[in-house]
């Protein structure tokens, strides 16, 4: 109805990327990007979604223009300190968060915070940043699993992990094979990779650029699943 509404593409992008069609996704954001280059939402979800697909310096460039443009936004910030932990630049995803907290400190809370003081190896404000959100976000669990194991609480990361396992099953499979990943066991990680395959995870967008997944990039399994999501180049 209105083929010229950069909107419509962002939206037809955003429903590609969750169905893993990455290939109609880019197409679909670079036809939203051209119809609206000074639209912030648009620069906004297209800096994440490039880079999931690993092109850091095309996401670091929409996210800043999309702060520039709409710098009162807590969602601006948002997404800049999502595209910079994308990037392995965990301070500018701390600086990123400490602004968006500026405008509006109740907007949304996330776990990325303590997931950037976990990539610092300051473990113990990770700690406290993930506590911070776990009636929020789910994920902040997910952080906890991995901040106590770093901390030597081995029994209250098994906890932090069996409660999420427990309210959430399969359907958060991707979020287990980063925990694991995370603890050295390569091969449970696998399977909860494998296992999100299965059940349709849409998590595995993250899966390019996901900086708690490294450890298992140079897995013969990994790779597979990779090729078999056909992530761009």
């Amino acid at each position: 109805m209105a083929p010229t509404l950069a909107e419509g593409h962002l939206a037809l992008a955003r429903v590609f990327g969750e169905k893993l069609d990455f290939r109609h996704a880019s197409e679909e954001y670079g036809r939203a990007l051209s119809l609206g280059p000074g639209n912030a939402r648009v620069l906004r979800y297209y800096s994440v979604f490039a880079a999931q697909m690993r092109h850091t310096d095309r996401g670091l460039a929409a996210a800043h223009q999309a702060v520039i443009i709409d710098p009162l936004n807590p969602a601006s910030h948002g997404s800049l300190a999502i595209t910079a932990f994308y990037a392995r630049r965990y301070e500018e995803v701390l600086k990123a968060k400490r602004d968006q907290a500026l405008i509006d400190p109740d907007y949304y809370q996330d776990p990325l915070e303590g997931r950037a003081y976990y990539f610092l190896g300051e473990f113990e404000k990770a700690r406290a940043a993930c506590e911070r959100v776990t009636l929020a976000d789910t994920g902040g669990d997910i952080c906890l699993a991995m901040v106590y194991d770093k901390l030597g609480r081995h029994v209250d990361a098994a906890a932090a992990l069996a409660k999420v396992q427990k309210e959430r099953g399969e359907a958060y499979s991707f979020a287990y094979a980063d925990v694991y990943a995370q603890w050295g066991v390569a091969a449970k990680a696998l399977e909860w990779l494998e296992t999100a395959v299965r059940v349709g995870d849409d998590e595995h967008i993250h899966m390019k650029a996901m900086p708690f997944l490294d450890p298992l990039r140079k897995e013969p399994r990994f790779q597979a699943i990779e090729r078999e999501l056909k992530f761009p180049n």
